[in-house]
């Protein structure tokens, strides 16, 4: 299927793409960015800076053969360093609206190797806010956020699992059944995770874990509906995935392909092994984070799951 690409593939070309559009022009605010980063920035960098970050992902129009559409919600972070706020501010408006501008006159987004395949099909543009920067006595950093979306295709790589069956009443079973699939799977989608760095409880305390790092968490438990003989509950689960934020981008595309990779094992087996109808997959979420007593950032993504099970209804 054409337009398909990982959320790394397209994080990269949209990267290639604002190297691109800096050579379009001359003379204006784009052509003097000296830093491309793609995650968080280092603390010594060279200004005007461009930072590109995950947001959000949804998951829509699942179709036969595995195929499913991708809505990927990204942020373009810009920094201009000057002297007083009034030039700071201005030149980062500048930018912003320069990029904006840009990137509205291109309608797909395409790798930058030999074949130029594209990795999107379709892209929206939001709206271009500035943002609080940093200010001392010596220079002030004016910032702007632009945000962009960009549609792709997607494919779950396996055949999926079909049950015959299903357990009726399994509450207990449905977490540890997560966790069983999550730990059974590990090794073939996401490998650069140790299997007791798959927890099944609150964030554990500093110094208790290494990084990459699995938490699963169950939210809130719902009654969809009552049917003859037995109603439907709908579980609601947080997978995040941590890792070290650390401006490196090799660290973010960690985290990325780990979070992928629980995805991918959760479409695959959606029936838990009989124990659900069906699991929904329908969003995942990015932040960067810090833990209570703790200096240090983390990458942190999140997947919104929810499991659909059957419950026999007694009658008395």
């Amino acid at each position: 299927m054409d337009y398909q690409g990982t959320i790394q593939e397209v994080m990269t070309a949209l990267n290639d793409l604002l190297k691109a559009l800096r050579s379009e022009k001359a003379g204006s605010q784009l052509s003097r960015v000296s830093t491309f980063q793609l995650g968080i920035l280092p603390v010594t960098i060279v200004y005007p800076a461009i930072a590109l970050l995950p947001d959000s992902e949804m998951y829509t129009r699942f179709e036969s053969g595995g195929h499913y559409t991708v809505e990927r919600n990204f942020q373009i972070e810009g920094f201009i360093k000057e002297l007083d706020i009034t030039s700071a501010q201005q030149r980062a408006t500048t930018l912003g609206e320069e990029i904006r501008d840009g990137l509205l006159r291109r309608a797909s987004i395409r790798k930058s190797d030999k074949e130029k395949s594209l990795v999107g099909f379709g892209m929206t543009v939001g709206n271009l806010t500035l943002a609080e920067g940093v200010s001392n006595e010596d220079f002030v950093i004016g910032k702007f956020i632009l945000p962009i979306t960009v549609f792709s295709h997607s494919v779950i790589p396996s055949t999926k699992k079909v049950e015959q069956t299903h357990t009726e009443r399994p509450e207990k079973e449905v977490f540890s059944k997560l966790l069983e699939i999550l730990k059974a799977n590990r090794s073939l989608m996401f490998s650069v995770v140790r299997p007791s760095n798959i927890f099944s409880v609150v964030l554990p305390g500093l110094g208790t874990f290494n990084t990459p790092a699995v938490f699963v968490e169950e939210i809130s438990s719902d009654l969809l509906r009552r049917e003859s003989g037995r109603d439907t509950i709908i579980r609601n689960f947080v997978i995040s995935v941590y890792t070290s934020a650390i401006p490196k981008p090799q660290l973010l595309w960690s985290n990325l392909e780990v979070l992928e990779g629980i995805r991918d094992t959760i479409l695959v087996n959606s029936q838990l092994d009989g124990l659900a109808k069906r699991t929904v997959v329908d969003k995942s979420s990015f932040y960067i984070s810090t833990l209570k007593g703790s200096n240090s950032y983390f990458y942190r993504s999140s997947l919104d799951v929810k499991v659909e099970c059957f419950r026999g209804v007694d009658f008395v």
